[in-house]
């Protein structure tokens, strides 16, 4: 089995980042939750060669049906994402944009210099993990709101998942962490759906 090409990876590193930043940025739901998918989709295209075809298909399977229950969880006319009011917390998009430039620039710097031991990982592949795992954790950072945190959390484990699954592609590796994401889906899903009628009547969680 053959890597995936050059120019493939780099359409695929570029559409993970493309991800997380519209996931912080954006506050339309078909695209906040497209864009989560396409991060664990261009996840596990960006495993094929590197490891067993069953271990980037665990991770989309995974990272398709945690999305799939944040969906479920949510509808257009109930989507608790952006703030009610002004929060402790910064939530200009323009604050946001910057911020996930600096992130993208210095991931795509990093990336450049980081050896692993007995690893050969290529930059596209470092980038996409390290740029997901950086956003996802901006995310976490700037949100108040329990949706955004799982979407951040969702996000970052993408990327630490495509890394380490390249380091340890065991399956009982691959299926607890697996598992983790559809946990954190389900959380976020019962905290929407049961704890959000008692908060109140802007639907605040």
């Amino acid at each position: 089995m053959t890597m995936v090409a050059a120019p493939i990876e780099l359409a695929l590193a570029a559409a993970a980042c493309v991800a997380g930043v519209c996931l912080l940025t954006v506050s339309d739901r078909r695209v906040v939750l497209a864009s989560l998918g396409l991060a664990f989709v261009a996840c596990s295209a960006l495993l094929i060669g590197r490891v067993p075809f069953g271990v980037s298909l665990a991770l989309l399977t995974s990272g398709v049906a945690a999305t799939a229950i944040v969906f479920l969880s949510t509808s257009a006319s109930s989507w608790p994402w952006l703030s009610a009011g002004a929060g402790g917390l910064p939530e200009g998009r323009a604050f946001r944009v910057v911020l996930c430039g600096f992130i993208v620039v210095a991931v795509v710097g990093l990336a450049q210099g980081v050896n692993l031991p007995g690893q050969t990982v290529s930059p596209p592949l470092l980038v996409t993990a390290l740029g997901l795992i950086g956003l996802g954790a901006l995310q976490l950072g700037l949100s108040e709101r329990s949706l955004r945190v799982c979407i951040g959390l969702l996000t970052a484990l993408a990327g630490f998942e495509t890394l380490y699954f390249v380091l340890e592609p065991a399956l009982a590796i691959v299926a607890l962490l697996g598992s983790v994401n559809v946990v954190v889906a389900l959380i976020a899903s019962y905290l929407l759906l049961v704890v959000r009628p008692s908060t109140g009547t802007d639907g605040s969680v």
